[in-house]
């Protein structure tokens, strides 16, 4: 008889039995509500399932979804937390140097 092989959750990526899984995500689901993240416009953190109905009556995510629509609209579709919260981390692509200039010693 083959050993049972384990289902990636697509959630949280941890490996559950095929006939463990419908419970992991059960909770995986309540987990994940649970998590705070940070509004877009004021900063205040909020538990995932709730900053949708905050942000909608937050001005400065309002402002701040109005020049950013692909937020807003990852936000209502219930993207991945780990996509959401990576992605509301920076407002733009944090710039990096193009060239590193790093001093020399005179031997």
């Amino acid at each position: 008889m083959a050993p049972p092989r384990a289902v990636t959750c697509q959630m949280c990526g941890q490996g559950f039995f095929k006939a463990s899984l419908p419970f992991h995500l059960k909770q995986c689901q309540i987990k994940s509500a649970a998590v705070p993240i940070p509004c877009p416009g004021c900063n205040v953190e909020y538990p995932r399932g709730e900053l949708t109905s905050h942000m909608a009556s937050c001005r400065q995510a309002k402002a701040h979804l109005a020049r950013t629509p692909s937020k807003a609209t990852r936000l209502s579709l219930g993207g991945s937390l780990r996509e959401t919260s990576s992605h509301m981390q920076y407002d733009t692509p944090p710039r990096t140097p193009e060239r590193a200039t790093i001093p020399r010693r005179m031997p």
